[in-house]
């Protein structure tokens, strides 16, 4: 399995090989968080994104988030279409489905949040009310499927990703925190210990995804890093 792997994504295995120790040094960072919100964190106090994520916005979190969207927008501009349909799948504030239709107008979002459904629409967006795990939409009726740190909440994506590669024709681009990033275990640990209200995250790392898209048929074309994220495009190829 390896081998195939290594064959469809070159670039990425000897990158993967390169930076093995910054990927070891991740997983620590990922575990330390872990077994600190499980040893000190006060489980009481988690609660879920859709109640919190105004919150986590804040200046230096929204300009972090802010880079990562710039790098999927230039790769999303190198590699789609301009009549490209892109779904923004859990869409939440309608803040990136806002760029994603500057340059692919035919773009919609959807989310099950009803906040975010009545702000999208506030704003003039196109979203619909859907479960990302069961897309009522056609086998390859999209050309993209987008998402934003939506998968690191979920402890089985299989069930989103399988859906999600049934329904694009061409590509999923994601944005996803990076578990080797330093502020990811600062944010973790400020979350978990002096606010005491916290979002499990579950600290996957690019290789979980490959393994995950190759069973249904896409391969890694485009990673990149920026400071906390991880922005991945998926081409299919079966």
């Amino acid at each position: 399995m390896i081998n195939k792997f290594c064959l469809l994504n070159p670039p990425f295995f000897e990158g993967f090989n390169r930076d093995a120790y910054w990927q070891v040094i991740g997983r620590r960072h990922s575990q330390i968080s872990y077994l600190v919100g499980v040893v000190l964190g006060d489980k009481s106090k988690m609660t879920e994104w859709d109640k919190v994520w105004e919150e986590n916005l804040n200046p230096i979190g929204l300009k972090l988030l802010e880079i990562a969207e710039e790098k999927a927008m230039s790769i999303a501009k190198k590699n789609f279409r301009n009549n490209s349909i892109v779904v923004d799948v859990g869409c939440g504030s309608g803040r990136t489905l806002s760029r994603i239709i500057e340059d692919f107008p035919r773009s919609f979002g959807i989310d099950t949040s009803q906040n975010s459904l009545k702000l999208c629409k506030s704003r003039g967006l196109l979203v619909y009310d859907c479960d990302a795990r069961k897309l009522d939409l056609e086998d390859k009726s999209v050309d993209v499927i987008f998402s934003e740190g939506l998968l690191e909440h979920s402890e089985d994506m299989s069930s989103y990703i399988s859906e999600w590669c049934r329904v694009s024709k061409e590509y999923v681009l994601l944005i996803q925190p990076n578990p080797f990033s330093p502020i990811v275990l600062v944010r973790d640990l400020y979350w978990k210990l002096i606010r005491k209200k916290f979002v499990e995250e579950i600290p996957y790392c690019t290789i979980d995804y490959v393994k995950k898209f190759y069973d249904y048929g896409f391969f890694l074309k485009s990673d990149a890093r920026v400071p906390m994220y991880m922005v991945m495009l998926f081409e299919r190829i079966a």
